[in-house]
């Protein structure tokens, strides 16, 4: 009997944790949309301030990264990877591309877009560049679920955090997408593809390195499963106890 217990405990454990843990749907993929145009109606708020027209923002190639500024995830390496590409291409940010950070928390604030964007640029070296052609946004509601509808970005809000997938996706002057990255990694050599293929109005087949997700509720789900062990543990410790003292006291009571 205690052997079956052994393995009886895990899987009701393990059913306990998928049971309380919240599903994951379609809702996080990331539908490619090549050929496809950024709609000219979505406006965004710079880190000034500014209410911009996302359209009329891009006048180059510009590559597009969707994240939150408080992310305790993907988000921040994928800001990270960006950086290193910039100071490792040859190619001129600001004339030849530009990076956009778009966050899709409209509780994110310009002023927090603009101290996410300096604590970059002070350790770079390319920090001219940097402040034009790095540009950090923020939006409302209404505009985050235009632009990450038109181009293809799924999330889930769970709780206070966000579930989603890491990527980068190009569009040319147009305003046209062109190619998706999945993933935080970048070669250098492929941005200048990218950037070559956009000037010329083609499209590119997606950069796949692997799916890199942000999920903010594995921490909890594991706490709970955690909670749970402990408890078992608890009453399984106690068992053993009362166990052990009843054969000690058994005896004696056997010889009265």
């Amino acid at each position: 009997m205690a052997l079956g217990y052994k393995y009886y405990i895990p899987a009701f454990l393990s059913i306990l944790l998928v049971w309380n843990s919240p599903t994951i749907g379609n809702e996080i993929e990331i539908s490619e949309k090549l050929g496809e145009y950024i709609p000219n109606d979505i406006l965004l708020i710079n880190e000034q301030g500014d209410t911009v027209n996302l359209l009329e923002e891009i006048t180059i190639p510009t590559v597009i990264s969707f994240v939150y500024f408080n992310c305790p995830g993907i988000c921040t390496p994928l800001l990270n990877e960006t950086q290193s590409i910039i100071e490792k291409s040859n190619l001129e940010l600001g004339t030849d591309y530009q990076f956009f950070a778009i966050s899709f928390d409209p509780r994110d604030t310009p002023a927090l877009a603009l101290q996410k964007k300096n604590n970059y640029i002070k350790s770079m070296q390319k920090k001219t560049e940097a402040r034009s052609g790095w540009k950090f946004f923020t939006s409302d509601s209404l505009n985050i679920q235009k632009v990450t509808s038109s181009l293809g970005f799924g999330f889930k809000k769970v709780g206070t955090e966000y579930i989603h997938k890491a990527s980068m996706i190009f569009v040319n002057a147009d305003g046209m997408i062109i190619r998706y990255n999945m993933g935080i990694n970048l070669l250098p050599s492929e941005l200048q593809i990218s950037v070559i293929e956009a000037n010329k109005g083609n499209t590119l087949p997606k950069t796949y390195k692997n799916d890199e997700y942000c999920f903010p509720y594995v921490a909890p789900a594991y706490q709970r499963l955690n909670n749970i062990a402990k408890a078992f543990g608890i009453i399984i410790i106690a068992s053993a106890l009362l166990f052990f003292f009843y054969l000690i006291i058994k005896p004696k009571f056997s010889k009265n």
